[in-house]
């Protein structure tokens, strides 16, 4: 089993929410930029950000160490 093979079966099974589907569709984007397939990799990582997009804080803060973090 590969890790395209993981992703696409967490996938099929309903996601118990949205930034979990997000996530299998970010680490399936992954898999196939590991596997240099960027035609498959490059619609699935948009459709991971845009399910993250509409949960996502608008807010964020500059911490010390100069880093964005989220409230």
């Amino acid at each position: 089993t590969t890790a395209i093979q993981l992703c696409e079966q967490s996938l099929e099974a309903p996601a118990s929410h949205p930034l979990n589907s997000a996530n299998a569709l970010a680490r399936l984007g992954l898999a196939h930029v590991e596997a240099e397939n960027p035609a498959a990799a490059i619609p699935l990582l948009e459709d991971a950000l845009d399910a993250v997009t509409p949960i996502a804080p608008t807010t964020s803060t500059t911490g010390v160490s100069g880093s964005k973090r989220w409230h």
